[in-house]
């Protein structure tokens, strides 16, 4: 059965497991250098994405808009689920190639709510089945983000190599560091420092049924219920 809570009635989608961390310079060099001995890494693209997030009652939803380095575009519609988590966690998605963006915009963006809009050039190598990002994320710097790429087909997955396996291998390499692993996504970072941004006092933005706060240098997820328009915190977690 699929493990999916986001598809539970199709097996259609695919699955990754995923690390996000903050980069450092000595990273590339480390993974090219580990390269010249295994011969297992190549360098495949530079690629300039928009990434423009969506209100959505369960999972996460965005139209990817990106060029390559050969100027070729390309977009997508993504639907995904993935833990807020700092160890690997694995993220199901359904993709939908795009055709016609600016049709698509037209016909659906007047029903979609908004949320943020990411920028950032991406460059990405390969390894084995796994991708390597090096993100450099407009507002928020440069992250490392790794995708172990499951084959969909079951007898294919089966003779591929455990996807924890090559994600502690390559963690190896490039020496993250656990406390350099991020929790959330390049969406909720953004949507945080927008709110450090503002004054020390209470701020709240509305994300799905998560809310937002920041006060001094702390960064909380609430759950919350929501009462004669005051705010009941039932549960407050570290995003990062």
């Amino acid at each position: 059965p699929p493990r999916s809570t986001l598809f539970p009635y199709t097996t259609l989608f695919r699955s990754n497991l995923e690390l996000k961390a903050k980069a450092n310079s000595d990273q590339t060099d480390l993974l090219i250098e580990s390269s010249k001995i295994h011969g297992k890494l190549r360098y495949a693209n530079r690629l300039t994405q928009r990434d423009t997030y969506y209100s959505t009652e369960t999972g996460r939803l965005k139209i990817r808009e990106e060029t390559d380095l050969a100027r070729e575009f390309k977009a997508y519609a993504i639907l995904y689920e993935r833990p807020d988590v700092k160890e690997d966690k694995f993220s199901d998605y359904i993709f939908y190639p795009i055709q016609d963006i600016k049709l698509f915009l037209k016909v659906f963006g007047g029903a979609l709510k908004t949320e943020v809009i990411v920028d950032k050039v991406r460059e990405l190598y390969l390894y084995e089945n796994a991708r390597i990002h090096f993100d450099n994320v407009e507002g928020l710097g440069r992250f490392v983000e790794i995708e172990v790429v499951i084959d969909p087909d079951p007898e294919k997955a089966k003779l591929q190599r455990d996807p924890h396996q090559i994600m502690s291998e390559l963690v190896k390499i490039m020496d993250i560091k656990d406390e350099d692993r991020i929790t959330c996504g390049y969406r909720e970072l953004l949507i945080n420092s927008r709110v450090e941004n503002k004054n020390n006092n209470l701020n709240f933005v509305e994300v799905r049924d998560l809310s937002y706060y920041a006060r001094s240098d702390k960064v909380f997820w609430v759950v919350n219920e929501t009462i004669n328009d005051h705010i009941k915190a039932n549960y407050i977690i570290p995003c990062i």
